[in-house]
């Protein structure tokens, strides 16, 4: 297996730690990833961000200091390497591109900024398009 499919195979938090960053296992129904706001609450207490994970797609989600979400790709456009989401920019671990916290392309390899996805909260649950806007 050559470098570039080993870093596909393997979760980028196995291989450079993302203990910043939490997790959320989510459902997926009629092209939706669904996700309880309740459960995201803890997790939003101990970071700014959280991957969330339904099947083979993934997102990050992102929570401003008003409470407004906004969901991201979270596989680097470059190579595909899952990104790491910090306070000022979220960034790619295997090639540093970076990008700022709505997506924007900041800095290269990859040639494109992270896809955003429209979500929508009411009773207590998010829903995010996982088609891409």
């Amino acid at each position: 297996m050559d470098r570039r499919n080993f870093l596909k195979a393997v979760p980028a938090c196995l291989l450079f730690g993302c203990a910043t960053v939490p997790a959320y296992r989510a459902q997926t129904r009629d092209g939706k990833m669904i996700l309880s706001e309740a459960e995201l609450e803890p997790l939003f207490l101990k970071s700014m961000a959280v991957i969330a994970h339904s099947g083979a797609f993934s997102v990050v989600l992102l929570r401003d200091a008003a409470g407004a979400y906004r969901a991201l790709e979270a596989e680097c456009p470059h190579l595909g390497c899952q990104v790491r989401p910090g306070k000022k920019m979220i960034t790619c671990p295997c090639h540093g591109s970076a990008f700022a916290l709505d997506g924007r392309l900041l800095r290269g390899p990859a040639e494109r900024s992270l896809r955003t996805y429209s979500l929508v909260s009411h009773d207590g649950i998010l829903e995010i398009a996982l088609s891409s806007q």
